[in-house]
């Protein structure tokens, strides 16, 4: 007789198996396995996770602020103080006598004693005495402030001519002797002698005429 197979256990699902062929053998009822009942675990949902906001950047147009260039107020430079170096005073030279030029139509001399002592030597001279011959004149001059005599000889023909004239002038005690010879065109000197408490004496001439004098002006 076939066998009937045994109804499951109620609560236990067994896969029903095919009928054993005949000859075979009848294999052993396995044991079902208990499918084991796991507790349920409480478990917190996940936080929802907030949404990302995205910005979507708006780019505003930069407008470049024009830029004012400051002025530059430049400093006013203070130059520097040149030192001035004291100018040398000039030494004044000494005057040179320069003989006026008469005009050529001249016939009379356009020099005076005084002029031609005063001019060469200074002092204010002055005339003392004086003694003539043909073609011209002797002078005899007297300065208080330097003390000396001056002598010349004053031509009165051959003006502006250059023809010989000479002067001569001495002291009677101390001897002292000034003269002057050559050929000159308007006079023949003038000469100087210091002698303070002293005679003098002169003579001169030109062209071949002369004339002197004797021992005088004493003092």
């Amino acid at each position: 007789m076939p066998t009937t197979p045994e109804a499951p256990p109620p609560g236990r699902t067994e896969t029903p198996r095919p009928p054993a062929k005949p000859g075979s053998r009848t294999p052993k009822p396995r044991t079902p396995s208990r499918t084991p009942t796991t507790a349920p675990t409480t478990q917190s949902p996940p936080r929802p996770t907030p949404p990302t906001r995205t910005t979507s950047p708006t780019s505003r147009p930069t407008t470049p602020r024009p830029t004012t260039p400051r002025p530059t107020t430049p400093k006013p430079t203070t130059p520097k103080p040149t030192p001035t170096r004291p100018k040398p005073t000039p030494t004044k030279p000494k005057p040179t006598p320069t003989k006026p030029k008469p005009k050529p139509t001249q016939t009379r001399n356009p020099y005076t004693p005084a002029q031609v002592c005063n001019a060469t030597a200074g002092g204010n001279y002055q005339v003392q005495r004086s003694a003539s011959f043909p073609g011209g004149r002797i002078y005899q001059l007297y300065s208080a402030s330097t003390k000396k005599n001056c002598a010349v000889t004053m031509k009165t023909t051959d003006i502006g001519k250059g023809t010989n004239a000479w002067i001569r002038l001495q002291s009677q005690k101390g001897g002292k002797v000034a003269s002057d010879n050559g050929t000159f065109k308007y006079y023949a000197g003038p000469v100087f002698v210091l002698a303070p408490g002293d005679c003098v004496r002169y003579s001169g001439g030109a062209s071949g005429a002369s004339a002197s004098s004797g021992w005088g002006n004493c003092g």
